[in-house]
């Protein structure tokens, strides 16, 4: 065993240039940025589900770098990233691009901000509801003893009441109800572990629903509770270009799906967006009552 005094048994972080393991922007930092785990990483800081929807996506005569959905699909992300210092060009293009594209939150990667870019991100977040969120993000890689760099995210802006309690709360509930969702999805992501079920646990929120990765682009599950109807829902949603196709697919063996959840199902196909569902729900449940919680 080492010795806790022996300082020399200590090593020290070595910071490593951005551009020796990135050397081009487009060509090499979006799309490494742009992969599941990375995405997951930087979804897990920021507390949210990152499902990767484009990149260099065309926006009138310009691209953007990264564009993702959140919340199962329900709200459209924008990622700018450079690997340089922030600068105004880039404050510019993602403004525009966050606009063309309709974007509620706009992540902007850098590999430091500048102090008056920091200020204009935290303006925006103070002249903006509490719909759209802007986030400023600095990427730094370190190795030690000569290891392989290891990426390092950290926010340097984000919105003044940004908090998983807060930002991710549905309208019109009471504190206590908001913080008993949070309990309830805690709970269940317990559940989901011990059954090692193929659906992977995310972060807890303050909210009555819930969105779970299965693994496949452009599919997710949804889970919701209410209190005051008594119900539990859960829904395969499936959204994107091929939503409707999936859908079809699915409905062929409609016969075949209901038969094997042992329940009563409903197929929704939403023609007017991209999203289809199958919802089943539980009625007459006590969601507020932990001790039913296991039902």
């Amino acid at each position: 065993m080492a010795n806790p005094d022996d300082l020399s048994q200590i090593s020290e972080l070595e910071a490593v240039d951005l551009k020796e393991v990135w050397p081009n922007e487009a060509g090499d930092f979006t799309p490494w940025l742009a992969k599941r785990g990375n995405l997951e990483s930087l979804g897990e800081i920021l507390g949210l589900e990152l499902e990767l929807e484009g990149t260099e996506e065309s926006v009138g005569d310009f691209k953007a770098d990264i564009v993702c959905t959140a919340d199962g699909g329900e709200s459209k992300v924008l990622i700018e990233n450079q690997l340089a210092d922030t600068d105004h060009r880039h404050l510019g293009q993602t403004l525009t691009y966050a606009a063309g594209l309709n974007a509620v939150t706009v992540i902007w990667i850098a590999r430091k901000f500048r102090d008056e870019h920091r200020a204009a991100i935290d303006w925006l977040n103070e002249i903006t509801n509490e719909r759209f969120s802007f986030f400023g993000m600095e990427v730094k890689l370190w190795k030690i003893d000569g290891s392989r760099p290891a990426h390092q995210f950290s926010i340097v802006s984000r919105p003044n009441d940004w908090t998983t309690n807060i930002s991710q709360t549905t309208g019109g509930e009471t504190s206590t109800s908001n913080l008993q969702h949070q309990h309830f999805w805690t709970q269940l992501s317990k559940e989901l572990k011990v059954a090692e079920a193929n659906i992977k646990p995310r972060r807890s929120f303050a909210r009555s629903w819930a969105h779970y990765s299965i693994g496949r682009s452009s599919f997710g599950l949804r889970a919701s509770r209410s209190n005051q109807k008594g119900q539990i829902q859960v829904a395969l949603r499936m959204f994107g270009s091929d939503s409707h196709a999936h859908y079809k697919l699915l409905e062929l063996e409609k016969t075949d799906i209901v038969k094997k959840l042992g329940r009563g199902t409903e197929w929704i196909e939403r023609q007017a967006g991209k999203e289809c569902l199958v919802r089943t729900s539980k009625t007459g449940v006590t969601t507020d009552d932990e001790d039913d919680w296991p039902n």
